[in-house]
């Protein structure tokens, strides 16, 4: 019988996909770029993970980690 897990983990952003956002104010002119982390909007990382037998609870965290709190 095979074992296998598989897991995932995502970060998100909460003030926007990257931080970055761009408009056109005049479309014959260049795109404005614009940054809305000045300091820093925060972020929330989730884990998720599956197996044959069901799925595991999902975790997250908003603090910093480290390699070794991973």
């Amino acid at each position: 019988m095979l074992r296998f897990i598989f897991l995932d983990e995502k970060k998100w952003n909460l003030d926007g996909p990257d931080g970055n956002h761009f408009y056109w104010h005049d479309l014959r002119k260049d795109p404005q770029h614009l940054s809305r982390r000045n300091f820093g909007g925060g972020s929330v990382m989730t884990w998720g993970a599956f197996y044959r037998g069901g799925t595991l609870e999902l975790q997250s965290t908003s603090t910093s980690m480290n390699s070794d709190d991973y």
